[in-house]
């Protein structure tokens, strides 16, 4: 009983903040648009920039099948790229689901059906979620300063902070701690999660290609700014959206980062547009954070329809081979 009432607290808590940042972001766009000498201005955009960015924004959806493909190689299980596609993407769903452990449960029951057995998606997720982390805090890295500063915060002590968390989060793939984990995880999810790649180096050479996922996804973004007549430079610009999608993931109970993710963006476009000296007219980082979500939400309908597309030859496949050396 106890348990059903902290979860609804906690629902009750999530809506109420989703809803309060969706109506600062709105209230803000209406009167940014109210102020505006020509309205439509802030909402038009340039095609083919727009096509762009969807294009680079698609290459940051094939990194981060990559990844999920490389994290089921660390936990023992070698998969096919469009299989690592077609499970990732199709998990994309649980995530708007309040929680984020739908998105987590949806995995790792695709990944079963695609011949990985439940103990190694289970590990991969382990594993994905500490490299995410470690990848966004590095990502913050470059821009920590300014916002410590803006929040009246110490830079240094912000900085160092932050890079100790990365060293924090890293060290979780140590032998020693990652096997607590995984026996943690392996009680509560009733799963026997081994592990057959005992080695660090193996876990940290993968961070590069998230990194990358992370700026390619920074990069799309910078695009569908200029298609929207707003340069925010590329660096810092670069780091903006993956900055604010790590802010919203940091916040489990909101479905992908909704609200929290679109106040973020607005304010952390101010803020590097301040550091750039670029002058945004009023309501137009409010217009690119709107636009930033149905524009993921669009490209994520493109991934998601991929692989719908190519699941049944998938499903057919042979189960992953294990990887014993």
């Amino acid at each position: 009983m106890a348990g059903r009432k902290r979860s609804l607290w906690a629902t009750l808590i999530a809506v109420a903040v989703v809803s309060v940042s969706l109506v600062y972001v709105v209230r803000s766009l209406v009167l940014g648009l109210r102020e505006a000498e020509d309205p439509t201005a802030l909402l038009s955009f340039d095609v083919p920039l727009f096509a762009a960015s969807m294009l680079v924004l698609q290459l940051h959806f094939l990194l981060a099948a990559i990844t999920w493909k490389m994290v089921l190689g660390l936990s023992g299980s070698r998969v096919p790229l469009r299989s690592a596609w077609v499970v990732h993407y199709l998990a994309q769903l649980g995530k708007y689901i309040p929680g984020k452990v739908w998105a987590v449960l949806g995995k790792v029951g695709l990944s079963t059906r695609a011949g990985v057995p439940a103990s190694s998606a289970s590990h991969a997720i382990i594993l994905e979620t500490l490299l995410i982390l470690a990848s966004v805090m590095l990502i913050v890295l470059p821009i920590t300063p300014a916002v410590a500063r803006a929040l009246g915060l110490g830079q240094v002590i912000s900085t160092a902070v932050v890079l100790c968390g990365v060293v924090a989060i890293l060290m979780m793939g140590h032998p020693a701690i990652l096997g607590r984990v995984l026996a943690l995880a392996s009680r509560l999810m009733r799963l026997g999660i081994t592990w057959d790649h005992p080695d660090i180096l193996a876990i940290v050479r993968t961070l590069p290609v998230y990194l990358a996922m992370f700026l390619m996804m920074g990069l799309a973004f910078v695009l569908l700014c200029m298609s929207f007549g707003a340069d925010p430079g590329l660096w810092p610009g670069i780091l903006i959206l993956p900055t604010a999608v790590a802010i919203g993931f940091a916040f489990l109970p909101a479905p992908g980062g909704l609200g929290i993710r679109e106040i973020s963006l607005v304010w952390l476009i101010d803020l590097v547009t301040g550091l750039t000296g670029v002058q945004l007219p009023a309501g137009k980082a409010e217009v690119l954070s709107i636009a930033a979500r149905l524009w993921m939400t669009l490209g994520e309908l493109i991934a998601f329809g991929i692989a719908l597309a190519i699941s049944r030859a998938v499903w057919k496949k042979e189960p992953a081979s294990r990887d014993r050396t």
